[in-house]
């Protein structure tokens, strides 16, 4: 699934809340197994971690992503149009403004919109390089920064995704009990998704998994896992130590692109 560029300035509603229906029943789904949200791991560990993160790659993604900046400036010729951003529910439906670097032209018609048709000709061909790289996701440091995301954790999806995922999937609202992140467990293993009932069942599978599993060394294994994803087939290194998995954990297929 590829995120949609539409509005070059959407509306802003800084941390409103978004409305979350209470979770429905999973059939034959176990009750989620949230103890490890309490442990000092989620309470305090994340949070250092993530400033230890910030502190070595911070200096690194400013000098990548200024060159990218300029590319991106001459491409569409507005210092406003470098980067785009849109609006995603994180953390306990909280609402809040995603920025990625712009790969697309405008189109008419609103985000979700456009999202939803998919048109791959609007992608520029530098776009189609930072989007093949996943550098596009760089100026997500942003988000990190304000509070908004982390490194690890469930991707926050678009506002009308998040409501038709509720309804589609009991207890798909649960992920929200987390900060979302640029990677995560349901990113790297399940990879590109459509807007598909059993897709996101799979994901809300992945994330559920994560919750239950929440551990300094499954956010290492992710991190890791992703800077796989990210290098080029044909230099990934041929061995590479799989995710900590449980019996329950299923992966897809689709395991070799991220979200």
């Amino acid at each position: 699934m590829q995120d949609l560029e539409g509005e070059p300035h959407p509306s802003r509603h800084g941390r409103q809340r978004a409305t979350v229906a209470a979770p429905r029943s999973l059939d034959g789904w176990a009750p989620l197994d949230t103890s490890r949200l309490e442990g000092w791991y989620a309470r305090v560990g994340r949070t250092l971690g993530t400033i230890a993160l910030l502190s070595v790659c911070i200096a690194p993604v400013l000098l990548i992503s200024l060159p990218l900046a300029l590319i991106n400036l001459l491409v569409f010729r507005d210092v406003r149009r470098i980067l785009y951003s849109q609006e995603r529910v994180g953390l306990h439906g909280r609402r809040f403004s995603i920025y990625k670097f712009r790969t697309m032209r405008d189109a008419p018609g609103t985000a979700f919109d456009n999202w939803q048709r998919g048109d791959p000709s609007r992608v520029t061909g530098f776009g189609r390089f930072l989007r093949r790289t996943h550098l596009d996701e760089l100026p997500q440091l942003i988000n990190i920064l304000r509070g908004e995301m982390g490194f690890v954790g469930p991707r926050p999806e678009m506002i009308e995704v998040e409501e038709w995922a509720r309804e589609a999937v009991p207890g798909f609202s649960e992920r929200l009990l987390l900060r979302p992140g640029i990677t995560g467990h349901a990113q790297v293993t399940q990879g590109h998704t459509c807007m598909d009932r059993e897709q996101y069942t799979e994901k809300l599978r992945a994330n559920r998994f994560y919750i239950a599993n929440l551990s300094f060394f499954f956010d290492l294994a992710i991190l890791a896992r992703t800077i796989l994803c990210v290098l080029p087939i044909e230099i990934r290194p041929t061995l590479a130590a799989p995710l900590p998995r449980l019996p329950q954990d299923r992966v897809s297929p689709r395991a070799e692109s991220m979200s």
